[in-house]
């Protein structure tokens, strides 16, 4: 399993804001976008991070929900 982060979907490349809540969890937030993940694990933070962009028209269907 990888652990290297790809750019934010956005295109910034620069330090993200990491946060380890608690013990219980993580997140990973780009200070361009705002994009954030959460994971239990740091490979499950990686893994969500890295993910591909949902194509717009599904995200903006899934709010309408």
């Amino acid at each position: 399993m990888s652990t290297v982060l790809n750019a934010c979907h956005c295109g910034y490349t620069g330090a993200l804001a990491g946060t380890q809540h608690r013990g219980l969890f993580y997140s990973l937030t780009c200070p361009e976008c705002h994009r954030s993940v959460e994971a239990f694990t740091l490979e499950g933070l990686a893994e969500n991070w890295n993910k591909p962009a949902e194509p717009k028209q599904v995200a903006e269907e899934a709010r309408d929900v």
